[in-house]
């Protein structure tokens, strides 16, 4: 499957950016802007996200054939490969299975591990909410929040959502395929168990108030990850990029530039 794509900057290494769950490219907007001085920078959606194709099915090894076959062609390889939640796990699994195409690998904060019954539960109350919005009836985006927030009692997430939100047609529609998210779920909140190893340098960035990145998961992670760091920035949650962008960039550029040589 070939993806939509943002692309920014003209010369430097190529850096490829990976959005989360429920996200989009326009999630990088700001890094990719600030990147894109020393880097040429690639912002992707995902399968059944944003403005790429739907799909009934997504597993992390579709996904990364869906970044080869979109990329592949423009002989971009290697690449700085960064990805955050979602588009973290993909990231390792691309590393993972084409270790020879990633020059180096940022994980934003996502372990390579199964998140477990509590996490998919939530997912699928998340997703099952999305569906029962009364779409046609719709009359602002205001009224689809507070409808969102009767089920899903957190604003941030609720405005994270409704970025999908989308007015087309004298009505509102959403701009991701909630049926072959829900089909995947299960497969998207695990990992898959590799027998492999990325030989090159690694950086996990970690919001300190998360839980997304434990210690219990850090056996995991060298196993998969020899080279790997870890960084945690302060005060930031899950959404690390969009809640301390400064830091996040202090934390990424000395990184890029250290393997870029």
């Amino acid at each position: 499957m070939k993806l939509f794509y943002r692309q920014i900057g003209s010369g430097g290494p190529n850096v490829f950016l990976l959005h989360g769950l429920y996200g989009n490219s326009f999630n990088w907007a700001s890094i990719a802007q600030s990147l894109s001085n020393f880097y040429q920078v690639f912002s992707f959606d995902l399968r059944n996200h944003g403005h790429s194709p739907s799909s009934s099915f997504m597993d992390y090894f579709l996904m990364a054939e869906d970044i080869c076959q979109t990329t592949e062609p423009l002989g971009l390889f290697p690449v700085h490969l960064v990805g955050h939640s979602l588009g973290g796990k993909l990231a390792m699994v691309f590393a993972l299975s084409f270790p020879q195409w990633v020059k180096s690998l940022v994980v934003v904060d996502i372990a390579p591990v199964d998140y477990g019954k509590e996490a998919l539960q939530e997912h699928l109350k998340i997703l099952e909410t999305m569906r029962n919005l009364p779409l046609s009836e719709l009359k602002t985006r205001k009224e689809a929040e507070m409808l969102l927030l009767k089920t899903i009692n957190n604003k941030t997430i609720v405005q994270f959502l409704l970025t999908n939100l989308e007015y087309q047609s004298e009505r509102y529609g959403w701009r991701i395929n909630l049926e072959g998210i829900r089909a995947s779920i299960e497969k998207l909140n695990a990992f898959p168990d590799l027998h492999a190893y990325f030989p090159g340098r690694t950086l996990f960035i970690a919001g300190e108030r998360s839980n997304y990145l434990e210690a219990s998961s850090f056996h995991q992670l060298s196993f998969y990850f020899p080279k790997a760091t870890v960084v945690k920035i302060r005060d930031a949650g899950h959404w690390v990029h969009f809640e301390k962008p400064k830091e996040f960039l202090e934390a990424l550029i000395p990184f890029l530039k250290e393997n870029s040589i």
